[in-house]
């Protein structure tokens, strides 16, 4: 299996009570996966301290109101190595999955994010299948979109864990692609016969 976290630092970068939490979303940016509905969502949260939301894989321009608490940096494509710098380097870590996509679909980025032993905060369908895997990982957090109290909750979690700079790495078990889809193939079966 190929290690992802390889070149990742452990502890994460330190980070003060006030100070800007780096959150990064790996990954093109393309139809319902984006930064919008996070982005709306934290203009409806008050008193979150500031974040600095670092889009790495496609430059496109964000397309919807940055709020006053958010610092939004693009960055295009990027290779393995500045990859794992850009992961060395944040706080957290931000999956992006729209409740469109259904409740049995899972990005592969969760288990690359994983490997990296960072925070995990999901957006994710409500009672999907993301959802649960997500409950299910040490140091990761799920909000829905339609949920705002659940996205407070979640940043503050990342947050206390990033502040501690704790790694979840040796509490998240490094698993083969073999096993990731056999797993992948179980839930979209149970999926099918709940049809």
């Amino acid at each position: 299996m190929r290690s992802w976290g390889n070149h990742v630092s452990n502890p994460g970068p330190s980070l003060e009570s006030e100070e800007a939490l780096v959150l990064l979303f790996a990954g093109a940016r393309y139809g319902m996966i984006n930064e919008d509905r996070f982005l709306k969502s934290m203009a409806r949260l008050k008193g979150i301290p500031g974040i600095r939301l670092r889009l790495v894989g496609s430059d496109r321009p964000v397309r919807v109101p940055v709020p006053e608490n958010v610092h939004v940096e693009t960055i295009g494509a990027v290779d393995h190595r500045q990859l794992m710098e850009e992961y060395s380097a944040a706080h957290a870590l931000l999956l992006l999955g729209p409740a469109e996509r259904g409740r049995g679909w899972v990005p592969s980025k969760l288990e690359e994010y994983k490997a990296t032993g960072r925070p995990i905060l999901s957006f994710s369908a409500p009672g999907g299948h993301l959802e649960h895997l997500i409950e299910d990982t040490p140091g990761a957090y799920a909000a829905s979109e339609t949920d705002p109290a659940s996205l407070d909750l979640a940043l503050r979690n990342v947050r206390n864990d990033a502040i501690h700079q704790k790694s979840f790495r040796g509490e998240r078990p490094a698993r083969s692609w073999t096993e990731v889809g056999t797993e992948a193939s179980v839930l979209v079966a149970n999926t099918l016969t709940k049809w």
